[in-house]
């Protein structure tokens, strides 16, 4: 799809508004009990490996990095609120290092990967949360299938 055209123009601002949503609820949400040492360490551990841990699949133009994973485990232990945040920082660090390297990559593109990431983990949460409830409660309980399949379903 052309940039130019007027659908492009309608999904992508609609991507952008549907990220500042998820964004904007995602801090008024925060839950401050939440920030301590342990969030700060997951927070850098999950900026450190989104740039230097980046592994490209060979032949197309995809990155994975451990950042994901760490993600996930945010949303696991923190809840969605944190997870968004952290998704949409990680996206944000991994892009400008992109451009750090010289890869080009456009304001647009930044802008529309950040709002992805941040949807996609703010969906995820809410899917995850209505399905199975407090997620940090499973996380630490005894009952290993039900995280198996929790984690299955995000």
């Amino acid at each position: 799809m052309k940039e130019n055209t007027t659908l492009y123009q309608v999904a992508f601002w609609l991507t952008i508004s549907l990220a500042i949503g998820a964004f904007g609820y995602s801090i008024y949400h925060f839950p401050i009990e939440a920030a301590g040492s342990n969030l700060g360490i997951l927070t850098l551990a999950t900026l450190f490996f989104s740039v230097f841990a980046m592994i490209q699949i060979p032949r197309v133009k995809i990155h994975v990095t451990i950042s994901d994973v760490l993600v996930f485990t945010a949303l696991l232990i923190y809840g969605g609120e944190v997870a968004t945040i952290l998704a949409i920082v990680d996206t944000v660090v991994g892009s400008l290092n992109f451009r750090r390297k010289g890869i080009p990559i456009t304001f647009r593109t930044i802008l529309l990967n950040c709002s992805i990431a941040g949807i996609s983990i703010f969906a995820t949460s809410l899917v995850v949360t209505a399905s199975f409830g407090n997620l940090g409660a499973i996380a630490q309980g005894p009952d290993v299938s039900t995280l198996a399949v929790l984690v299955s379903v995000m």
